[in-house]
């Protein structure tokens, strides 16, 4: 779907009630929660939650120090799941993505759910 936002008025649409994997969306979704919710220097340090998330992208170690802005590009740009879960740790994991599921609400992605970054 294609929808613009700013006068609610959709563009396209296509099997719009088939359901997709999220990986992407995710990564988005975590991108926009943390650039709404972090300060983009805000120094965050990787957590041994982080360094232990599933993927290879950005290799991170337990215990270096990025800002929130340098993470975001991290999830971003190299799909990294150990920024993603930094971001969330930082923030605190629960409250995160509870935070993730109130912008998919006012988004009205209804039938879109969030467990984790």
């Amino acid at each position: 779907m294609i929808k613009d936002l700013s006068q609610s008025a959709t563009l396209l649409e296509k099997n719009i009630e088939r359901r997709w994997p999220l990986a992407s969306l995710t990564k988005l979704m975590t991108a926009v929660i943390a650039l709404e919710n972090l300060k983009a220097d805000q120094r965050i340090i990787v957590t041994e939650n982080a360094v232990s998330a599933e993927g290879q992208a950005g290799n991170f170690k337990l215990g270096e120090i990025f800002s929130a802005l340098d993470l975001v590009h991290a999830a971003l740009i190299i799909s990294s799941n150990d920024a993603a879960v930094a971001l969330a740790d930082f923030y605190g994991a629960r409250e995160f993505v509870g935070k993730m599921q109130e912008k998919a609400l006012e988004l009205e992605m209804s039938q879109t759910s969030f467990f984790d970054p």
